[in-house]
């Protein structure tokens, strides 16, 4: 009865637009005050400073950081380098935002950072090349969620912590299907423009190769090309490359990207202290977000806990004669659902300390399911009401949003494809984890 009462009041508090966090806290301390009275103060005092003084949370800070930081000319660079590269593709333009923003995603690691810049830079150029505005949206709303899963990810970072997996052999078991997802991606995009151009006035195949080189004459050849993104790639061999060998744990390789990040902008003079000034704000703003939400979901699972809510489910879970596949398939269900509604972080702190031991105990591997719910929290970032990158790039193209939304529909089919690819070939996910130095 505590714990129907404690639900209810969780939706109505959600509902009512509270934050998150606070709404976590404070359900959870009713719940914990009903079941045991004596304990809601001892857990209130201690829960806050043993979340937060986490060292494996001290690489959120540094990633988001790594992103603020990395929101400058690197990014403008990475996109004119992928036009340039793709212009021989059908939608080059298209393409090449999934090709940048993959490469963004895998400096900073921040969906909605990696959505905000892409639709700044991105949209104009390809609406300037015919792209009917609903697909320049979609194409940069999708393309953002690459960063979520490819390393270094914060979601991945937390999914970690959380189901208490080793961070660094997660980071790398995101490679993979993020190549998967941006090449399918691409696929679809030029499927999809193909069958524009031909409803709609978008100029020829030709027409545009020759768009595409006007304007990016300054990069005469290609070393000159790699020289402007050498930034990038200095940035993930870095991180990347540390974790891989072994030579950083994701917390250090986090710090080193961030303090690398920095170094190259003021090298190349796209920062100054004002700037710097302005990002670290930022961050500190994003990551008293995700602290405050994580010492909220920690009070909660500590009701959880007291209620054996937990346990319960888990027994029931692993006595079920239902098929686990079955019972995989509706957490998929479930997923998406709540991707509907909430913020991805959120359904992680919420859901995990839960779904995590039910997965393991019906024998599947946690770093496989650990992709497949960042895959799902993807989908999340681009289905209504709540798709945050919808929201960006609708605001960026300066459409609006539901018209955002429809487009977004034709790019979520490439995303079911990939879901139901990595469910079903567990090999994908676990086979460059299973490389790494321990």
């Amino acid at each position: 009865m505590v714990v129907l009462l404690v639900i209810i009041l969780l939706f109505f508090m959600l509902i009512a637009g509270i934050p998150i966090g606070v709404t976590l806290a404070c359900v959870g301390g009713i719940g914990i005050w009903l079941i045991n009275p004596d304990a809601v103060l001892g857990i209130f005092q201690s829960v806050p400073f043993r979340t937060s003084a986490s060292y494996l949370l001290t690489t959120c800070p540094m990633f988001i950081l790594m992103a603020e930081l990395a929101s400058t000319g690197i990014t403008r660079n990475l996109f004119d380098f992928a036009a340039k590269r793709t212009r021989k593709f059908p939608a080059s333009l298209g393409v090449a935002t999934v090709f940048a923003s993959a490469i963004m995603g895998a400096i900073c690691g921040s969906s909605t950072a990696a959505a905000a810049t892409m639709s700044n830079i991105a949209i104009p150029e390809m609406i300037k090349k015919g792209f009917p505005a609903r697909m320049a949206t979609a194409i940069v709303a999708v393309s953002g969620t690459l960063a979520i899963m490819i390393p270094p990810s914060i979601v991945l970072v937390l999914y970690g912590i959380l189901a208490d997996v080793s961070v660094g052999k997660l980071l790398m078991a995101g490679v993979i299907p993020g190549v998967l997802s941006g090449v399918a991606y691409s696929i679809t995009i030029i499927i999809w423009f193909k069958r524009e151009q031909k409803k709609n006035n978008i100029p020829s195949d030709e027409l545009l190769k020759q768009m595409a080189t006007e304007g990016r004459e300054s990069m005469t050849n290609l070393w000159q090309e790699l020289l402007a993104i050498g930034p990038a790639i200095i940035l993930i061999i870095l991180v990347l490359g540390g974790i891989y060998s072994g030579i950083v744990t994701p917390t250090e390789a986090a710090a080193v990207g961030a303090f690398a990040t920095l170094i190259l902008a003021l090298i190349k003079r796209e920062q100054n202290p004002k700037l710097v000034y302005e990002a670290c704000v930022r961050a500190v703003k994003t990551n008293t977000m995700i602290f405050t939400i994580m010492i909220g979901a920690r009070i909660f699972g500590y009701f959880m806990v007291f209620s054996q809510t937990t346990t319960k489910i888990t027994a029931y879970v692993s006595n079920m004669v239902t098929d686990s596949w079955v019972i995989i398939a509706l957490l998929v269900v479930f997923y998406i659902v709540l991707g509907c509604f909430m913020d991805g972080i959120a359904i992680l702190l919420l859901t995990i300390p839960v779904v995590a031991p039910i997965v393991a105990s019906l024998g599947f591997d946690l770093i496989w399911f650990g992709i497949v719910v960042t895959k799902l929290i993807e989908i999340g970032l681009v289905t209504p009401p709540v798709g945050i990158n919808v929201f960006i790039a609708a605001d960026g193209a300066k459409i609006p949003v539901d018209e955002g939304f429809r487009g977004v529909g034709v790019l979520l089919m490439a995303e079911v494809v990939v879901l139901l690819i990595l469910m079903f070939f567990p090999i994908l996910t676990l086979w460059l984890p299973s490389l790494m130095k321990a």
